[in-house]
């Protein structure tokens, strides 16, 4: 599912494909949503997750910068400084991510100094659960993604039902 970071060409778009497909119009299919970012085959019963994950992914990520955003108010930062702040610190942790062949989790201790004011904020995500949260999220709009697909599935077919 293509979302909004389509129109930037940034989007991540899973694709399936099926016995009738040929191997011509599976690449000109990639090719075409290549255009608006990345594009990658999964097997059909992946793309909810696909959807999950990727489609619903930028609302995460907003909302993650709108606390973020709330919390710099807070401690005292102007909105527009907070906010380049903000993008900078994003920018910076994706190209970390696109470059470092670290996992995730190594680049994440790597910030992490004991004693440290990362420490000190991540004991406090900890506390909350966040990753679990995280974790669950992503699971329910996975599952809100199948239980759509079904109910088309089945409005669908019974649209093509001879009355």
């Amino acid at each position: 599912m293509p979302n909004t970071s389509a129109a930037i060409g940034k989007s991540a778009t899973g694709l399936a494909m099926n016995d009738q497909v040929t191997l011509e119009q599976a690449e000109m299919a990639k090719k075409l949503f290549e255009t608006v970012g990345l594009a990658a085959f999964v097997e059909e019963e992946q793309l909810d997750a696909v959807t999950g994950l990727s489609g619903s992914g930028p609302a995460y990520i907003y909302y993650l910068v709108e606390a973020m955003e709330n919390s710099a108010l807070e401690i005292g930062l102007e909105k527009q400084l907070a906010k380049e702040l903000i993008v900078q610190t994003l920018l910076g942790a994706a190209e970390m991510l696109t470059k470092s062949e670290k996992p995730s989790r190594q680049l994440r201790y790597e910030v992490t100094s004991p004693g440290g004011t990362t420490e000190a904020g991540i004991r406090i995500l900890e506390n909350h659960q966040v990753q679990a949260a995280i974790v669950d999220c992503i699971k329910e709009a996975t599952a809100q993604s199948q239980k759509l697909g079904k109910m088309l599935s089945t409005e669908f077919d019974s649209k093509k039902q001879p009355s």
